[in-house]
């Protein structure tokens, strides 16, 4: 009789252990809890992770270390953009993870280009709600959002001229779907925004690759015209920073292991 009562113990225990590891979690389980979350440096998820789930924040220079980190056990979770997210888990390569909402109602990001003047970004401005009335914003997202990336065959090309100068711009390079290399050449949502608002411009794009942390100080330095990647809107940024209209509003998701 004690000899099937220790059994049983063992079996619910062993139950219990392996319901707790596979049950779904919500964002709460990360709050004031003193887990370790990653974010990308310069990323507003930086204060989110700090604000909101008071964690002992880690910051790292690309997606891929922070990936890394997590696989490794040198994080308990990684605060991204759900942009970012969905095609992640549509790829497969990390099926050890998963991957929870944190709730609009809790936070919302409203990501935007930044300028390095008011009068270039009025004109964007003006292209963006052209582009926005017409539908193309719309197939823009689809393209980089949606459920896979496109086929590098598909990806639309511009034919710019430098007829009114050349826009110089940054970004990262390192930050699929909205930065990223394939064949050698550096595409995206951002790249395909700044393309379609140079050809609107009739001027050529000269792209700069620096780290995301750099791209305020790179702007407002006058050493680019603007930001091909954006940057999340807050109160504090809007009273030293030119943004355009945000063009990408998107959930905060932790990635955490299974």
């Amino acid at each position: 009789m004690k000899r099937k009562t220790l059994i049983l113990a063992v079996f619910l225990a062993a139950v219990m252990a392996l319901t707790a590891c596979g049950s779904a979690r919500t964002y709460t389980d990360f709050i004031d809890t003193g887990k370790r979350i990653a974010v990308e440096a310069g990323d507003v998820y930086g204060d989110l992770s700090r604000n909101l789930f008071k964690a002992r924040t880690q910051e790292y220079s690309n997606t891929a270390s922070m990936l890394e980190a997590l696989r490794s056990g040198g994080v308990d979770a990684i605060l991204i953009s759900d942009g970012f997210v969905r095609r992640l888990e549509n790829s497969g390569l990390y099926p050890e993870f998963r991957y929870i909402s944190v709730p609009e109602y809790i936070y919302i990001n409203r990501a935007a280009h930044i300028f390095h003047t008011e009068e270039l970004r009025d004109k964007y401005n003006e292209w963006f709600a052209g582009i926005t009335a017409d539908g193309t914003l719309a197939q823009i997202l689809d393209r980089w959002l949606g459920e896979d990336l496109p086929a590098f065959e598909d990806i639309p090309t511009f034919e710019l001229t430098a007829e009114n100068g050349t826009l110089r711009v940054c970004d990262t390079g390192n930050y699929a779907p909205l930065s990223y290399y394939e064949n050698g050449v550096l595409v995206g949502f951002d790249m395909e925004m700044v393309q379609r608002f140079a050809l609107y411009l009739g001027m050529d794009v000269d792209v700069i690759i620096v780290d995301y942390e750099d791209i305020d100080d790179v702007v407002t330095s006058g050493r680019v015209d603007m930001s091909a990647a954006t940057w999340a809107v807050t109160d504090e940024r809007l009273e030293t920073i030119i943004f355009g209209e945000p063009s990408l509003v998107t959930e905060a998701v932790l990635i955490v292991k299974k």
